[in-house]
């Protein structure tokens, strides 16, 4: 007996095109967006460290010790332990918030409140979108700098839904060209937080490596955890050497 039939017409396009006027307000959501998203893999990163993890031990120990040697509740008093329990973890993740959430909210409102002009109408930039269907779903940009020799990449992001279609490898690649046959630059520059384990991992792949550790950033709680920005650079013909060279080996293999 045969199985359902599968329309695959009816599956959205998917594509990375250029930015457009009319893509302005989404662009900037999903751009503001990221900076959220950031700040969920700061929290994230602290409260899997094991220094964070143990002091939460730590202090539901303390809680429980004193619960056991006080008058007003013994070990089987079940639901003054779930209260307690309730009330150490919501302290700890509301430390948490209020000691990333400040800074990426602060990177959040200095990007939205940037002229248009400064973000998609720079000179010679270029800003693209992947596109599913009739959504955006993710952006980058690159732009000259001080240096002719040196393009920078900003507003690199794709929804999390859709990370693993390599879009937000094909967005790097496009970037990148477009840094060497228009911009004429000879490097590649983009910055990362020590958080963004996918997006680094995705650099290095493309062959771009750390030039600059800077100092650690955010408030309190980030500094304590060593949250740091990174530079990352990749040399723009020697990463077309090794593209054309992956190519020539998937062109001999068809053929194999």
């Amino acid at each position: 007996m045969a199985g359902p039939t599968f329309d695959k017409s009816k599956i959205p396009d998917l594509s990375i095109r250029p930015y457009t006027y009319r893509d302005q307000p989404i662009v900037r959501s999903l751009v503001a967006d990221g900076f959220k998203n950031q700040s969920s893999l700061a929290n994230a990163y602290i409260i899997y460290n094991f220094y964070f993890i143990s002091t939460y031990i730590a202090a539901l120990s303390a809680a429980y010790y004193a619960l056991h040697k006080s008058t007003y509740a013994s070990n089987s008093d079940w639901g003054t332990l779930l209260l307690t329990t309730l009330s150490i973890s919501v302290s700890f993740l509301v430390v948490v918030e209020y000691g990333t959430g400040p800074f990426f909210k602060g990177l959040k409102e200095e990007f939205l409140e940037l002229p248009e002009l400064d973000v998609f109408g720079v000179e010679k930039s270029g800003v693209w979108v992947a596109q599913y269907g009739t959504d955006i779903i993710g952006s980058i940009a690159v732009y000259p700098t001080k240096k002719p020799e040196v393009a920078e990449i900003r507003y690199w992001n794709v929804i999390r839904k859709y990370r693993s279609k390599h879009l937000g490898r094909d967005l790097l690649r496009q970037a990148i060209i477009h840094a060497g046959d228009v911009l004429k630059a000879k490097k590649v520059r983009v910055s990362t937080y020590t958080i963004s384990e996918a997006a680094e991992k995705a650099l290095r792949r493309e062959g771009f490596e750390v030039v600059v550790t800077g100092a650690k950033v955010g408030g309190w709680l980030m500094r304590a955890y060593h949250m740091r920005e990174r530079v990352w650079e990749v040399d723009v013909n020697e990463w077309a050497k090794v593209k054309l060279m992956e190519e020539k080996r998937r062109d001999e293999k068809r053929e194999a």
